[in-house]
């Protein structure tokens, strides 16, 4: 599933010029149906018609933040855009705040609550805003709740503005290999991460308190250490300079499903980029589609040629030269590659281990599947790398 997340900074904006939708745009729509879930941050729609603020294939659901009678415009609010095929799988949840929205992606196959996955879209205006201190801290204070309710039922995700900059803050418990200070339960989930990067250097006091949630919650926060932003890139572009304030935070356990995490380019459309995540949820596949997708392309004359397709798509070409082995060898013991390496050998270890258990249950599509995926992955850690140490050919015109 791909999820998108972004600070559209109003769906009605100017458009060469004229006061538009943007969602009308033909780069703005093509953009987006890109994703499988949208969601789409300071919307600014109370008091407007949100009847035509649609996708084609998509459901949606509009949060508006109530215009305060001395404001001269809406602020705030959240938009959802659900792709039609996974309507029937996931619910939105009741909220009683339009900066916080959660979804829940059921497994209707085992109706077990601790499989469950929860999807949160979070706007948190900035901290000297015009919105009010004490509305900014009812939003904080609103979203530790729920995350500290929702962790004890299933896997959490979560995306948005947070307006808070951390720096390269360590959000996890560094706890000697050798040593256990702390009487923790058994079935403690020992923190297994490495430290991110970031562009930006700035912490500001919300910035720590994503850094108390996310160790108090066993939460961790994608930017900056997963394939697609190992650099941890600027999200936001101001005149007064540029931050890291839009991410993606997920449970620990499922850092293993997030094929990779990507800060996409600047658009005109707002000062905020597009940020997105891929990532594995088991219990929405659609067994038809993958049945589909399966004969279409593991059958047949062409099965020897999907892998070698799928790396070819994402190829790229660089430099070399007497310096470039010594420096992509340096670049592959960074710690952020050496985490996607330890988390792909993990997910392949568990593979490996429910085949050898479930020999006569196992779905071979999924297997299918499992198996490109990996491969995808391995090819995406040697490019990633690649980019981060070598430059990059420039292509003739």
């Amino acid at each position: 599933m791909k999820i998108l997340s972004w600070n559209i900074r109003s769906i009605y904006g100017k458009i060469d010029g004229v006061s538009a939708n943007k969602l009308k745009d033909v780069q703005v729509e093509n953009m987006l149906k890109q994703y499988d879930l949208i969601f789409l941050q300071e919307t600014h729609l109370e008091g407007k018609t949100v009847e035509d603020i649609t996708l084609m294939g998509y459901t949606s659901l509009h949060y508006c933040r109530p215009k305060r009678n001395k404001a001269s415009s809406a602020s705030g609010g959240i938009s959802v855009f659900v792709k039609e095929k996974y309507r029937q799988q996931i619910k939105f949840l009741p909220q009683n705040n339009p900066d916080i929205v959660w979804l829940q992606i059921i497994d209707r196959k085992t109706k077990k609550i601790n499989d469950d996955l929860y999807v949160g879209c979070v706007y948190i205006p900035p901290e000297f805003s015009s919105f009010g201190k004490e509305h900014t801290l009812n939003i904080w204070d609103k979203l530790e709740s729920d995350i500290e309710s929702l962790s004890h039922k299933g896997n959490i995700v979560i995306c948005g503005d947070f307006n808070a900059r951390t720096g390269t803050l360590t959000d996890f418990i560094q706890i000697d290999s050798q040593q256990k200070p702390y009487d923790l339960p058994h079935d403690y989930l020992y923190d297994n991460v490495h430290q991110r990067c970031s562009m930006d250097k700035l912490i500001q006091k919300n910035g720590r308190r994503i850094i108390d949630i996310c160790i108090d919650n066993n939460l961790h926060i994608l930017n900056g250490r997963t394939l697609g932003d190992l650099q941890g890139k600027f999200t936001c572009f101001h005149p007064q300079g540029c931050s890291v304030v839009d991410y993606f935070w997920c449970s620990q356990y499922i850092l293993k499903d997030i094929y990779h995490m990507k800060v996409n380019n600047l658009t005109e459309y707002s000062d905020h980029c597009p940020v997105e995540i891929e990532i594995y949820i088991p219990m929405i596949e659609d067994h038809q589609n993958m049945e589909s997708n399966f004969k279409g392309r593991f059958i047949g004359k062409n099965n020897s040629n999907i892998i070698q397709k799928n790396i070819s798509n994402t190829f790229q070409s660089f430099k070399w030269d007497e310096n470039s082995s010594n420096q992509f060898k340096q670049t592959m013991k960074l710690p952020q590659v050496q985490l996607q390496i330890a988390n792909l050998k993990l997910g392949a270890s568990k593979l490996l281990e429910t085949l050898e258990q479930n020999t006569q249950q196992i779905n071979k599509l999924h297997v299918q599947k499992a198996v490109e995926m990996y491969v995808q992955q391995v090819s995406s850690i040697f490019i990633e790398t690649a980019k981060l140490s070598l430059k990059r050919k420039i292509g003739k015109s």
